[in-house]
């Protein structure tokens, strides 16, 4: 074949995406007419195809179909597929532009996805290549969130209202002037408004492919509870396999009305078709399920809502998640490594590698606090022209270090040893960093560093097993 596809491979229009291929056949989602369907292009139709399209480059789909009638010994079904494998063909001879879509196994298939690991392992970073300001809304849980502040709920603002009066003759009438007052409206929060985004992009037979995808995103979802927080929308994370909630919900009546009346959120006028199916072979079902869900009466996440979210490691015990809430999601660890920046911790003259510190840290913290969960990545602190200072690196690694990893722990080595006046040893603590005019001490601290990575220590290579925590990159 004169053109050898690739899983991604797309029209510019998004009218043809390969999904999959084998040495026979290539998966192919093809959209025509506004609808979407999967179909399996045979390669060797396929090379026909080209073939016969690139000495009769003016004939239509239909025409090649016709030429190619009774000549191919392929199955003709798959002639009924003529306008896409006339895209195709137009795409393998260059006559159609063609792009490339990109996806990780985690854009595919996971739907909900809590992406864990140490801090300043870069887990938000990984989220952001894939999301942008407008296919997505971000929400940072925290210890005061609840549903309310999640999805939504009556707050007071300031508003107009009619003024009526009395006239000479004692009639009551309107009168011209409003007065201004505090009037109480629906506030959707983030849950709400991505929900609605969803169902109206779900529904927009303009978007294909990823351009169809909302997200919800959450960082440090355990720093809330979630319990409280998502309450009943706990059962919609409950998927189907076409990627629907496997299961609806009834809203609240302030929630129904909402999305039933409100002009820049209702759902009533986006043209959800009866394409929902609701693990029901009772087409009335479908078309009530479908209705509900424009009436605001059912909640049902579509396949085109995800939500990712974080979680740092080191706080997984602010609050704990049960194991119900934990099985609706995919997590996917985020490994400590060195992101090849080059960056140097500096005092004075003397300068140490970033990456050696930590390869060297990190087996400190977990031989101290038996678990890797404290551990620090590349990204803990954010370097300064490739440089981390004297005073940045006390006041954020060396505060973090000694205020909530070692804290309960005994330090042993002489990296954590000082000698004090009068050659006493003693156990290194943190305001020895500190000079006692507040400047940072940067004898302590150079002994500290460059006995915890030797000058001389060649640079490591990725930590052997156990040295970081480990999991899938």
């Amino acid at each position: 074949m004169m053109k050898e596809f690739e899983i991604g491979d797309r029209s510019n229009d998004g009218v043809i995406e390969i999904l999959a291929k084998d040495s026979l056949c290539y998966q192919v989602r093809s959209v025509s007419r506004g609808a979407t369907g999967v179909r399996t292009i045979s390669r060797r139709l396929l090379d026909e195809w080209v073939l016969a399209l690139e000495s009769n480059p003016d004939k239509s789909g239909g025409e090649i179909r016709d030429l190619l009638s009774g000549r191919s010994e392929i199955d003709k079904f798959e002639y009924g597929y003529f306008a896409t494998l006339q895209k195709m063909a137009s795409m393998a001879l260059g006559k159609e532009p063609m792009t490339r879509v990109v996806r990780s196994s985690s854009q595919i298939d996971k739907l909900q996805l809590i992406t864990y690991g140490a801090p300043g392992t870069g887990k938000s970073h990984k989220i952001d290549e894939l999301t942008n300001e407008t296919n997505s809304i971000r929400v940072t849980f925290h210890p005061d969130t609840d549903y309310a502040a999640f999805v939504g709920a009556y707050k007071p603002t300031m508003g107009e209202q009619e003024r009526y009066g009395l006239d000479a003759a004692g009639t009551t009438h309107k009168i011209e002037a409003k007065e201004k007052t505090i009037v109480y409206s629906f506030a959707p929060q983030a849950f709400l408004k991505a929900y609605v985004e969803a169902w109206k992009r779900y529904t927009d037979t303009s978007l294909q492919g990823d351009a169809k995808i909302y997200y919800l995103v959450i960082e440090e979802i355990n720093r809330g509870n979630c319990a409280q927080i998502f309450g009943d929308l706990f059962q919609l994370l409950d998927r189907a396999d076409n990627g629907f909630s496997a299961y609806a919900i009834s809203p609240d009546d302030d929630i129904q009305k909402f999305l039933e009346t409100d002009k820049n959120y209702k759902l009533v006028d986006i043209p959800l078709s009866d394409d929902i199916k609701k693990q029901t072979e009772s087409g009335e079902k479908v078309i009530a399920i479908a209705a509900d869900i424009k009436a605001g009466k059912k909640l049902v996440l579509p396949p085109n809502f995800y939500i990712w979210a974080t979680m740092n490691t080191s706080d997984q015990s602010l609050f704990p998640m049960d194991s119900a809430f934990k099985r609706r999601w995919d997590w996917k660890y985020v490994t400590i490594k060195d992101a090849g920046k080059g960056w140097k911790i500096k005092l004075g003259d003397c300068e140490v590698d970033w990456w050696k510190f930590l390869v060297a840290i990190n087996t400190v913290v977990k031989d101290v606090t038996s678990s890797a969960d404290k551990q620090m990545g590349y990204f803990f602190v954010k370097a300064k022209d490739s440089v981390i200072d004297a005073e940045m690196f006390v006041n954020k690694v060396a505060f973090y270090l000694w205020n909530d990893v070692f804290k309960d722990c005994e330090l042993d080595g002489d990296a954590f040893k000082i000698t004090r006046e009068g050659g006493e040893v003693d156990v290194l603590a943190f305001q020895d960093f500190f000079k006692e005019d507040g400047t940072i001490n940067e004898e302590v601290l150079k002994n500290f560093l460059t006995t915890l990575v030797p000058p001389s220590e060649t640079a490591p290579g990725e930590p052997e097993a156990g040295l970081v925590a480990g999991g899938e990159a």
